[in-house]
């Protein structure tokens, strides 16, 4: 295995022991949007475009919902990043044949390690209070990153577009249940 593409197909849902994207989006819901599909109002809001998803449970309770890893890797970041608020940051690295990727989600209470290798499907954290919203602000977010976010676990591109794009895949290309990506 050789392409981003190709890798980034093979990452799972984390909100989801079996991993299933198609049963994912009957539960959870992205609060937010990726990059330019970002509203206007977040952006002027927040200064700043989305590099993932913001999962949020359709019953409106996510605290303490499992998180689980997206792929095998190995856990290479695991603590709390200055800008960022409710529960601390995991990264995992991932290898498919050359091709690596990072899966990185935040807001999230662990139970894993830095150093700790883990199985696509493992339980790796629960989702932490987001405060000071209490439950409505709760939620899991994960991007999954073509630049290496371990020596950098809360890299975010700002209003910066080409960075973006550099940096993090659209969901999209990981998320479409295969029903529907077959469909096209």
């Amino acid at each position: 295995m050789g392409s981003i593409l190709e890798a980034v197909k093979l990452i799972r849902s984390p909100v989801r022991a079996d991993g299933d994207w198609g049963a994912t989006w009957k539960e959870w819901w992205d609060a937010t949007g990726f990059g330019h599909r970002t509203v206007a109002e977040y952006i002027k809001r927040f200064r700043s475009y989305h590099t993932g998803l913001d999962l949020n449970h359709r019953s409106g309770i996510d605290l303490g919902r499992s998180v689980y890893a997206a792929a095998d890797g190995v856990v290479c970041f695991v603590g709390k990043v200055r800008g960022w608020r409710g529960g601390s940051v995991i990264v995992i690295e991932h290898e498919f044949g050359d091709t690596r990727l990072w899966t990185r989600y935040a807001h999230v209470d662990p139970a894993v390690n830095q150093g700790q290798v883990v199985s696509a499907g493992e339980v790796i954290a629960h989702i932490a209070d987001y405060p000071p919203k209490g439950r409505i602000g709760d939620h899991l977010h994960f991007d999954v990153a073509v630049c290496n976010l371990c020596n950098n676990p809360g890299l975010w591109p700002g209003l910066d577009l080409e960075r973006l794009q550099a940096c993090f895949v659209d969901p999209v290309l990981f998320s479409m249940p295969e029903s529907e990506s077959n469909d096209s």
